[in-house]
C-alpha cells in the first residue's frame, strides 16, 4: 500500500508570510519614494488654485469700486500749492477690505466642498510623467480666515517725483486632506489700492482719515 508524502502545510504558511512582509516593505518603500513628489504636486496645485482665487476676488471688488470711482486716499496742499500730506481714506479703505476678505472665505468654503484632482504621474518625479496618469482626490480645508494687511510705500519715481502707493496684503493658508501627509499650504498675494505721482518734494507723512 503506497502513502501519498504531504506537504508540510507550515511550509506554505511560511512562504505566504515571507511573501506578505515582502508586500508590506515595497508599499511602505514606494510610499516613502513618491511622498516629496506627490506633497510637491499637491502644493503646487493648490497654490495656483489658491493664487487665482486672490486674484480674482481682488480684481473683482477692485473694478466695483472703479465703477463708483472710490478713492482711497487724498493728497493734501498748501496755499502754495505743495503738497503736504496724503491722507488715507481709512473707512473707504476698510470697506474694500471687508468686501475682499469677505468674497475670499466664500471663495474658498466653495474651493474646500470641491474635490482637487492631482495626477499622479506628478508624484513620480519625471518630467515626461508630470500632469499625467490617473488623478488622486485630496480634500482642501481653509485654516481659519484670510488674513488681510494695509500697506503704503513711498518710492522714487523720477527726478523730482515720488509715487506714493496704498497696498493690500491677502494671505490664506490651506490645510491639505491627502493619502500622504501633506504639508499646509500659505499664498499671498498684493494688489495695488491707489497710485499717486507727486511732483515736488516729498510729504511729511501719511494720515488716516
Amino acid at each position: 500500500m503506497r502513502y501519498r508524502r504531504r506537504r508540510c502545510p507550515r511550509k506554505r504558511i511560511l512562504i505566504c508570510i515571507l511573501l506578505l512582509c515582502g508586500l508590506i516593505l515595497w508599499i511602505l518603500w514606494l510610499g516613502i519614494r513618491i511622498w516629496e513628489p506627490f506633497s510637491a504636486a499637491c502644493s503646487h496645485v493648490i497654490r495656483q488654485d489658491a493664487t487665482g482665487i486672490l486674484v480674482d476676488c481682488a480684481e473683482q471688488t477692485m473694478q466695483q469700486a472703479q465703477l463708483e470711482s472710490t478713492e482711497f486716499a487724498a493728497v493734501v496742499k498748501n496755499e502754495a500749492g505743495e503738497v503736504v500730506s496724503v491722507e488715507l481714506l481709512s473707512g473707504v479703505v476698510s470697506m474694500f477690505q471687508n468686501q475682499v476678505t469677505g468674497r475670499v472665505n466664500d471663495a474658498l468654503n466653495a474651493y474646500a466642498r470641491s474635490d482637487v484632482l492631482v495626477p499622479l504621474g506628478s508624484a513620480s518625479g519625471m518630467t515626461l510623467l508630470a500632469g499625467r496618469g490617473p488623478n488622486v482626490r485630496i480634500r482642501v480645508r481653509p485654516a481659519g480666515s484670510v488674513q488681510a494687511e494695509l500697506l503704503t510705500e513711498f518710492s522714487q519715481a523720477g527726478i523730482n517725483q515720488t509715487c506714493h502707493q496704498i497696498l493690500l496684503r491677502l494671505t490664506v493658508t490651506l490645510d491639505v486632506a491627502a493619502p500622504m501627509n501633506c504639508q499646509p499650504v500659505t499664498v499671498t498675494y498684493t494688489c495695488l489700492l491707489s497710485e499717486t505721482i507727486i511732483v515736488g518734494k516729498t510729504p511729511d507723512g501719511i494720515w488716516a482719515h
